[in-house]
């Protein structure tokens, strides 16, 4: 995954991502979770400034409702015009800088806070060093980096499409999540499925062929199966072919563990997968 490939990826991404619902984007839940460790951050503290690792939409509401300045840093320049465009009004005191994170450079400014949602499934496991040398880089001697994490779940392992399909259309049509969390939730599990070695890369192109097969076969689905598999194509079917980050809790810790001190995990309780998905509090020491 160079520059140009995850430039492309979400360049392929920036029309659809920010709207997919969780688990790909923040729950109600996870934003809670977010403004609980950005409170304790903030607690006997003047924190005016956080930098934010992308440019997810519900995030920047946060900060903009706890009077916080954010700069966003993306890769994707339609990413950022795209999500900034769906706001509209919504937000206010906010910088862009347009640059890939394993090279950022802020000229030497320094954040109380550093927040992003899933940077790790971003970012190569092999340039996760580069990568916390420019979080801290950029983190004041007593901040917080704060991050949503998606670590592998080995039970999904030899998984296959359908199956996923099956499951996400059951909850679907029992109207225990809407259409977009289905698709969204399918999309998850579809990329741990894919994963072959932990920590390693995953990609549902490795699906490609079943998806392609499912689809020849609409008029053999059921009703619920081709409305699920339809807004999930709608959805991620431009990057289907790009790859994302597999790795363990564990190796997350480990990575910032020499700089960066855990000191709390919060999960959301609000979407099917969210106990895979905890929410994590560091702080520089």
């Amino acid at each position: 995954m160079n520059n140009e490939v995850t430039k492309e990826k979400w360049q392929a991404l920036s029309n659809t991502w920010y709207n997919a619902g969780p688990p790909a984007t923040p729950s109600c839940d996870d934003i809670s979770i977010y403004r609980q460790f950005i409170s304790t951050t903030m607690r006997g503290r003047n924190v005016d400034s956080a930098l934010l690792l992308g440019c997810t939409p519900s995030l920047r509401i946060l900060m903009a409702q706890l009077g916080i300045a954010v700069t966003c840093v993306d890769i994707n320049q339609s990413m950022i015009t795209n999500t900034t465009s769906s706001l509209g009004d919504a937000v206010t005191k906010e910088s862009f800088v347009c640059q890939d994170w394993l090279k950022m450079d802020l000229e030497g400014k320094q954040f109380p806070i550093i927040i992003g949602d899933k940077v790790f499934d971003n970012v190569p496991y092999e340039n996760w060093a580069i990568f916390k040398d420019k979080i801290l880089l950029h983190l004041s001697s007593t901040g917080s980096f704060i991050v949503r994490v998606a670590p592998q779940d080995t039970l999904l392992l030899g998984r296959t499409f359908s199956e996923l399909l099956t499951k996400w259309t059951l909850l679907y049509s029992k109207q225990q999540l809407t259409l977009r969390e289905a698709a969204s939730g399918l999309w998850e599990q579809a990329l741990g499925a894919s994963a072959k070695i932990v920590p390693g890369r995953q990609t549902i192109d490795v699906f490609t062929a079943e998806i392609e097969l499912l689809t020849k076969n609409f008029a053999q689905t059921s009703e619920h199966r081709k409305i699920v598999l339809d807004e999930f194509r709608q959805l991620f079917e431009h990057s289907i072919k790009h790859e994302w980050t597999s790795y363990t809790l564990g190796n997350v810790i480990d990575a910032l563990n020499e700089e960066l001190r855990l000191t709390a995990i919060g999960r959301a309780k609000d979407y099917e997968v969210a106990i895979r998905q905890p929410i994590l509090h560091f702080v520089n020491h």
